[in-house]
């Protein structure tokens, strides 16, 4: 693998960890390249040890001699000329790939600007070519496209976007959108700006910033003449377009709503300049990539760059729009990087009173020390904000004017969100370094994590409806799934394939208080709960994304990351398998590969798999019926894919033990043809495997054959409870007691909220031989749960054994009020009432023929064969184990049915 078969946001990952190794030579330290790939290497571990090689051997063996003696020396692109504006080879006229030149935009020390045409979109396009002099040198060729594609991971409303990259007769191409408008440089010649257009236009630049830095890239050059402003409109693919033509502003007075920011070079100013080693222009390690008068001081020091480099340049830029006067000015380059080093920028008294706060601001941003700047340029986007807009900022601390109520489509949704998501987390990983705070978690820590429901706040009505912590036991059973419910279920489906984080399975709950936080965390036992919110906006005409985004530790109910972005909507739904795989390596995790990822299908069959998968619990037998409708929708959408044939056997085999008689033998059927056709598409399914290996012991009694699959997927997928559960429940079947105890537990921490889970832990300590155990657990459950039938049912079958029928009676709503039970007439009252109080989710074969064994003093073969035809599938657990029973498996036709067990 090769850094051109890596998707952008890997692209950008890596460059995010190259840049924090630079960052750690240049300032002395000796940082292991082992232990980073290690760390970070994931699945790219071979790309990023060679990236991380590159960056050593460029800070060592290439430093010249002079740098102690001078630190500064500062590139500056010769002066364009129409003789040597183009590249050899390149001219008006030249087509590369699908791209026609039509002229030059500029030049600079990396390369030459072309404007073109895509003549596969008829579109205007911006061609940005690196000089052969820097081409000639293989690695920063190969870092040139890499950075160029790591922008591509940038999607962002006020970053340029990137559309392809290439080589052309040997020089790197990055293919970009053309800008129609003006830079803000001349922007500042043609008039002053208001304190509303400072406002403005700067928080577009920090929301930049903040997208950047959030994906682990650094701008480095941040000036005017790196900030385009084009009118902000709605554009066909033909108008799309990075030139200096000020047609698309209004002249004169500048209406700076209409006006939208694009920063542009990030990252591509990154490579070396070292390398051009017999170039007059060339720059050398411990000095200057960046432009005098707007870099940081640790920058100009030569030092390695963070995000605060960043700030500090966005503190020249608003002094520059603000005071309408440069922060750091000299005649010569070395007076202007002197003056950004000791001198404090210059504050007009007069103009600060117009505006106190963002004089503040911009003071804050221009210190010296990093630890004084702004956190993030986030907090100054909002800052920025305070006043625009004001009655939008009151409510809502936003800075663009939320949407008529017209909600994207769950596709574009998703798939932006689960980017923001992804970009969150890779950035709490990668930036840890750059924060300090007692409350900080390292994501690689963290081995636990909930998702709670993103509050899609286009849609106050759901928020009313949303589940508080005060009730977050109940599953979402078949109600409507509302966007930010399907959006946490689909985070949950993916990052589940974290084999060594635990991500529990998607239940409707969401917390306003640290208190109700933490209680949630308690509930869960989980290290740390991903909580967001969700919001439709327009920036002109144009929908957006807003996500706002928190990680909390579940320790104190505090937030420890949380940053919130505006992102442009109709992402493709089937990017979020490559984001999730971004997530994994962050938390130094990797992904269970599955037959999807070479075979993606499509968006409403992987739509349908997700509201199945979520609806698909056994603690609501409405919630089973609406999954295998939507497993089945999903098959029919794309029926080349295996998971909905895998939901449909493991949901059929699941509901068929909790079934009516008549109902029982068609599921079982249909799981079986399910499970064999997934299990054909994909060998390696979990779900189906788990289907069949459930249907091998409860309906066919193959007990060893089960036993040895389930124990092989307990060690591939050691997160699945279900396989657990089911492990625990053989394990139970075939009398070994102390191991389903073992395994009952397992699946109870990996699914903390399950009821099933919680009474089949009691059953089995009652199977067990420890009856009173039972009833405290049982009791505790009801305390909780409250009058529930599944846990009140056990109760009553406990107590049934033990003669306490007046006990057992109090428990059943239904039953008439009496002073006192014989065993007769408690029996004959206890039919009528086998359906709505069963003694357990065991199907109604054998709730029946436990009340059966207990009503009649004999049971012979003929009425056992009648139960076991078909086979429900929890008799063999019941006639192996429950009490009731224990006469009934005397019998010949018994011995047919139940495990090679000494106590049988």
């Amino acid at each position: 693998m090769n850094l051109d078969d890596l998707p952008a946001n890997e692209l950008a990952r890596i460059d995010a960890v190259c840049l924090q190794y630079e960052s750690d030579l240049r300032s002395g330290a000796s940082p292991s390249i082992d232990s980073i790939v290690d760390r970070h290497g994931g699945s790219s571990a071979a790309i990023l040890r060679r990236e991380l090689e590159i960056v050593r051997d460029e800070l060592t063996s290439q430093r010249p001699s002079n740098v102690t003696s001078q630190p500064f020396s500062i590139a500056s692109p010769p002066p364009m000329t129409s003789s040597e504006s183009a590249l050899p080879g390149t001219g008006t006229g030249t087509v590369i790939g699908p791209y026609m030149i039509e002229g030059i935009l500029g030049r600079g020390g990396m390369g030459v600007v072309y404007k073109a045409t895509d003549q596969r979109l008829e579109r205007t396009v911006a061609i940005k070519m690196l000089d052969a002099r820097i081409a000639t040198r293989d690695d920063l060729s190969e870092r040139f496209q890499r950075e160029a594609r790591a922008v591509a991971g940038l999607s962002h409303p006020n970053i340029v976007e990137l559309f392809d990259v290439g080589s052309f007769n040997g020089l790197p191409y990055a293919v970009m959108e053309h800008l129609d408008g003006e830079s803000l440089d001349a922007r500042f010649e043609r008039s002053p700006l208001s304190i509303e257009e400072v406002r403005r236009l700067g928080s577009q630049i920090a929301d930049a910033l903040e997208t950047a830095h959030a994906a682990g890239v650094v701008h480095r050059d941040l000036k005017p003449d790196n900030v385009m402003l084009v009118r902000r409109r709605v554009s066909s693919p033909s108008d799309s377009g990075i030139g200096t033509t000020p047609g698309g502003l209004p002249d004169g007075k500048n209406d700076s709503k209409s006006t939208i920011v694009k920063l542009f070079d990030f990252g591509l100013s990154r490579v070396p300049p070292s390398a051009v080693a017999n170039d007059a222009h060339q720059t050398h390690e411990g000095t200057v990539m960046g432009t005098p008068g707007y870099m940081a001081p640790e920058q100009a020091r030569g030092e390695g760059v963070t995000p605060a480099a960043d700030i500090f340049s966005l503190g020249c830029v608003l002094y520059e729009a603000f005071y309408r006067r440069p922060a750091f000015d000299g005649d010569t380059k070395a007076a202007r990087i002197t003056a950004s080093l000791n001198a404090a920028a210059d504050i007009d008294p007069i103009r600060r009173r117009d505006d106190p706060d963002l004089a503040d601001l911009i003071d804050e941003c221009l210190q010296k020390a990093i630890a004084d700047r702004p956190a993030s340029a986030e907090s100054i986007a909002h800052r920025l904000r305070s006043v625009t807009d004001s009655d939008v900022a009151l409510a809502s601390r936003r800075g663009v004017q939320p949407s008529p109520r017209r909600p994207l489509g769950f596709g574009s949704i998703v798939a932006v969100a689960l980017a923001g998501v992804v970009m969150t987390l890779l950035a709490f990983a990668t930036m840890s370094d750059w924060m300090s705070s007692k409350n900080v978690v390292r994501l690689d820590q963290i081995r636990s994590l909930a998702v709670l429901t993103f509050i899609d706040k286009s849609h106050p009505e759901w928020i009313a409806t949303d589940t508080k912590s005060s009730d977050p036991l109940q599953p979402i059973g078949d109600k409507p799934m509302h966007q930010g419910e399907q959006l946490s279920a689909l985070l949950v489906h993916e990052l589940s394939r974290m084999a060594k984080v635990r991500v529990p399975r998607f239940r409707p709950m969401d917390a306003d208080t640290p208190d109700q936080l933490r209680q949630l965390g308690k509930q869960w036992d989980v290290d740390a709960l991903l909580s967001g919110t969700i919001e439709t906006v327009t920036i002109g005409e144009d929908p957006f994304v807003e996500l706002d985004l928190a990680l909390i530790s579940s320790a104190t109910g505090n937030q420890i990351w949380g940053r919130k972005i505006h992102l442009q909507a109709g992402e493709n739904f089937l990017e979020q398998s490559r984001l999730a795989t971004e997530v994994a390596t962050v938390v130094g995790q990797t992904l269970t590969a599955t037959a999807a990822e070479t075979a993606p299908p499509t968006i409403e069959s992987f739509r349908c798999l997700i509201d199945g998968e979520t609806r698909s619990d056994p603690d609501s037998v409405s919630g089973l019926a609406m999954a295998l409708k939507c497993f089945k929708k999903a098959h029919e959408a794309d029926p080349r894919f295996a998971d909905p044939l895998a939901g449909i056997a493991l949901t059929s085999i699941t509901l068929a033990g909790q079934s009516s008689i008549d109902d029982t033998a068609g599921l079982v059927i249909a799981a079986r043809t399910a499970a064999e056709d997934a299990i054909r598409r994909d060998p390696g399914s979990v779900d189906a495997r788990l289907a069949m290996a459930m249907l091998d012991w409860q309906t066919l009694t193959r007990y060893d054959q089960a036993e040895r699959v389930l124990h092989e997927l307990t060690m591939v997928d050691s997160n699945h409870w279900q396989v657990q559960h089911q492990y625990g429940l053989l394990l139970l079947t075939m009398g070994r007691f102390d191991a389903a105890a073992v395994a009952l537990r397992e699946a109870s921490l990996l699914n903390p909220m399950s009821l099933i889970v919680k009474v089949d832990r009691a059953r089995a300590a009652w199977f067990a031989g420890d009856a009173s155990r039972a009833i405290a657990d049982a009791k505790t459950l009801i305390d909780r749960y409250g009058d529930n039938p599944m846990v009140s049912g056990l109760l009553v079958d406990i107590y049934e054994t033990q003669s306490l029928y007046d006990a057992a009676a109090a428990l059943q709503r239904d039953f008439p009020k009496q002073a006192s039970w014989t065993r007769e007439d408690y029996f004959a009252e206890r039919e009528k009432h086998l359906a709505s109080s069963p003694y357990g989710p065991l199907g109604e074969q054998c709730n029946r023929a436990i009340w059966q064994s207990r009503r009649e003093s004999i049971i012979d073969d003929i009425t056992l064969a009648r139960w076991l035809d078909p086979m429900p599938p929890m008799m063999p657990m019941i006639l192996a184990r429950h009490p009731a029973l224990s006469e009934v498996r005397k019998l010949d036709r018994a011995a047919e049915v139940l495990p090679q067990d000494e106590d049988l």
